[in-house]
């Protein structure tokens, strides 16, 4: 039942556009005269922190789920390995036993060396199969840079000095699966914005590739959009089947150690790209501010979501002036940072060498980003009468659910609130609870897949006429 029910669930995902999509892309030394990562991670759980883990042969750190302690989702480690990753769809279906992508670049992140030794690793878990399919992109300290597509049983290695410009980009297939190309606008776009670039640094990747909201023909530049496009409202735009998607919850863009011989730095975003400032972090600190990841979670993290309620008018939808406000109140402050970290750089090695001086930037810096999101928080609610949200959350079990699922709505405070269930392309296909006043904490009720098709939905918590909370919802028949 266990597996019909994971193999179901597979399939709806496809189907549906809604798997777990990621967009990856892998920089040759040849390139940009050090070897790079780059991933925007999709996922629905919007919890997000980095860790730095100091495990034997050699500590990490990584971008988790919050409280994770046995996968990792992209990293960097001591010895300058990174790797990163993206779900495919098009090399056989998922199994339920073997390791999981977490799993296996967690353990690359403490045992790796180099792309050869992730190689090796590769090889040992072939006989005995992986449990899903993924292109895996790593770069380490000796100029190595490539693309694996693994399957289960076996994988094929790509290397990024033999792509044509030096970069290697995957979204969710595999050149070497079928023709189910999922995400493959996603990829077109990327290489696009690639072959038109002059330059090929972290700047292209942390500011231009991880924010687009191209789709095909489309292209709302600049912001805000001054006009409309499909049925949605002036201004607005889907962010479905964009590069910074709707459930982009966090990018990684790692410089890795280049000639100088400078160590390697993980620019690291929590929340989506554009609504967020992404944070310098050095392995070789051994630590990882409190703002980016604690035993509570991510401040940052958590306010980059409360961001999100103030530009989606719906799950999908982005209003684009609102957003073009967020983003010009933190221009300054993401410019200066990555210049003067670039400007440490310029120095060479040198410049490294203390890694409490290093500890202290990215201290400094993750304090310095916290203060300009309270100073944004403080803007939104006193000078455009928006509101937060606070402690508001949405739950659903079972899920995926069968033909009742119980919903659990908390609110802080008595509040007007309703939710809706959106399908995938946006569609409003139900109003589980109608608009009413609920009591502060927690209230419970049930939702039939009555006049429902099989398939993912977004349940969305509406309190005071704005969206507070967002849970992936999928019915299975």
């Amino acid at each position: 039942m266990k597996r019909f029910l994971k193999i179901a669930l597979f399939s709806i995902l496809i189907i549906a556009g809604e798997a777990f999509a990621c967009t990856i892309a892998v920089v040759s030394e040849s390139a940009a005269g050090y070897p790079m990562l780059w991933k925007n991670r999709d996922v629905h759980s919007y919890d997000q922190e980095m860790r730095f883990f100091d495990t034997t042969p050699y500590s990490f750190t990584a971008n988790i789920y919050r409280g994770e302690t046995h996968r990792a989702w992209a990293g960097l480690n001591s010895q300058g390995f990174a790797v990163v990753n993206t779900d495919t769809y098009n090399q056989g279906a998922w199994g339920i036993s073997g390791l999981d992508d977490g799993e296996i670049m967690f353990w690359a992140l403490a045992t790796c060396n180099t792309i050869d030794d992730f190689e090796d690793y590769l090889d040992s878990t072939n006989v005995a199969g992986r449990r899903s399919t993924h292109c895996y992109g790593a770069i380490d300290a000796f100029g190595g840079a490539a693309v694996f597509e693994a399957g289960r049983y076996d994988y094929t290695r790509f290397d990024a000095d033999e792509a044509p410009n030096g970069v290697l980009i995957r979204t969710n297939y595999a050149d070497t699966g079928t023709d189910t190309l999922t995400g493959e606008n996603r990829r077109l776009r990327a290489e696009e914005i690639l072959s038109l670039s002059s330059s090929i640094d972290p700047y292209l990747f942390l500011f231009i590739l991880a924010r687009d909201l191209v789709v095909g023909d489309f292209d709302p530049y600049p912001l805000p959009f001054m006009g409309t496009h499909e049925d949605l409202p002036p201004g607005c735009i889907s962010t479905h089947s964009t590069i910074n998607r709707y459930y982009s919850t966090s990018a990684t863009v790692i410089q890795g150690i280049g000639k100088t011989g400078a160590p390697g730095v993980i620019w690291a975003y929590l929340g989506q790209p554009i609504l967020s400032i992404p944070v310098p972090l050095w392995v070789e600190t051994g630590e990882v501010p409190d703002e980016l990841g604690s035993s509570t979670g991510s401040v940052l993290c958590r306010m980059a979501q409360d961001f999100r309620s103030l530009v989606y008018t719906t799950p999908t939808t982005v209003n684009t002036y609102p957003l073009a406000d967020l983003r010009t109140f933190f221009f300054t402050d993401e410019q200066e940072i990555y210049s003067e970290i670039q400007s440490l750089y310029s120095i060479g090695p040198t410049a490294f060498e203390d890694y409490s001086y290093l500890a202290n930037v990215q201290q400094d810096i993750a304090e310095r980003v916290l203060g300009t999101y309270y100073a944004l928080h403080e803007l939104f609610v006193r000078e455009w009468g928006h509101s937060l949200p606070s402690s508001v959350d949405l739950n659903c079990y079972p899920n995926p659910f069968n033909s009742v699922a119980q919903i659990s709505v908390f609110v802080p405070s008595p509040s007007y609130a309703e939710v809706r269930l959106y399908d995938m392309t946006g569609k409003l296909a139900s109003i589980p609870l109608a608009r009413k006043m609920i009591s502060a904490g927690k209230t419970t009720f049930r939702i039939s897949s009555s006049g429902l098709s099989s398939g993912v939905y977004l349940a969305t918590l509406v309190v005071g006429g704005e969206i507070k909370a967002t849970k992936r919802l999928v019915l299975v028949e």
